[in-house]
């Protein structure tokens, strides 16, 4: 995508979601994290869904497996983990 179409399509997405273009770069860079109702708008916006109980099961059962081939982390430790990522406190 061209430089003057990527901006043309960020000032968009970001009309869309009613935030600056500044935080949409903040998305992208990681220096802010959208909301799950920003998340969810921005997939619209792009013709996309994303459903947060299913696909957050769907990356738990992965982490799961990884663990399992690559670490001795009790279950009871990754669940922990786990829990921290999704529900900061």
């Amino acid at each position: 995508m061209s430089s003057d179409r990527r901006k043309r399509f960020l000032k968009k997405v970001a009309q869309n979601m009613d935030v600056s273009e500044t935080t949409i770069s903040r998305f992208e860079t990681g220096k802010n994290k959208p909301t799950n109702e920003k998340i969810a708008l921005f997939t619209e916006i792009c013709g996309q869904t994303f459903n947060f109980d299913l696909d957050r099961n769907l990356i738990m059962d992965r982490v799961y497996d990884i663990y399992d081939l690559y670490t001795d982390l009790k279950k009871e430790e990754l669940n922990k983990t786990i829990q921290g990522f999704f529900f900061p406190t």
